[in-house]
């Protein structure tokens, strides 16, 4: 996804007093590659916990956990056109104050949805965030860093997205399974 986003996509321009004015003047091929993009990783991703989890489809935890994909989603597509817009404007430094938050939230919510389900259900679920939310979070990135083509944005879009989406996604994740390890161990008792 890095690299699709530096290819030179049309970008709404950043020049309202509110965020809310960019979505309407955003150009129609951006709009349709951010939704595109959201729609393959949501499908990909509940395609993947079908397959690999003990989840059915329309039972209330997957039901809960495809509306965390579809709000995961929506909100990084969103983020990705603030980026684009924010790459029209020479703003300074790029200071990613909350953007680590993107990727490990939606794991561990994914995990607490599934807390009582197998090990194995509990990783399909937050690796299925992870199929949503880091690849459209490297769009955004590349979107930011890039606002012409140059080979070396997908590389800074690529150290962007493991410094601020793959590092904490994968902690959060460990965090969240050696927590709900320990809580669904029973308690240890003396012999004696």
């Amino acid at each position: 996804m890095a690299l699709i986003g530096v290819l030179g996509w049309p970008r709404p321009e950043y020049e309202s007093e509110t965020d809310l004015d960019i979505f309407p003047a955003a150009p129609v091929p951006l709009l349709t590659l951010l939704a595109g993009s959201a729609i393959a990783c949501v499908a990909v991703a509940v395609v993947l916990v079908l397959r690999t989890s003990d989840l059915r489809a329309a039972e209330p935890a997957a039901l809960g956990l495809w509306l965390l994909l579809v709000v995961s989603a929506g909100a990084l597509a969103w983020n990705a056109l603030y980026s684009a817009a924010l790459s029209t404007v020479p703003f300074g430094a790029a200071i990613p104050i909350f953007h680590w938050l993107f990727t490990p939230v939606p794991a561990v919510l994914a995990m607490a949805l599934v807390a009582r389900r197998s090990r194995r259900t509990r990783l399909a679920a937050a690796l299925a965030t992870g199929v949503v939310t880091l690849p459209l979070f490297a769009l955004g990135g590349s979107l930011l860093l890039a606002p012409d083509f140059h080979p070396l944005a997908v590389v800074g879009a690529m150290v962007w997205t493991g410094l601020l989406g793959i590092a904490p996604f994968v902690a959060g994740i460990v965090a969240a399974m050696a927590r709900w390890e320990d809580e669904l161990q029973p308690p240890h008792t003396m012999p004696g």
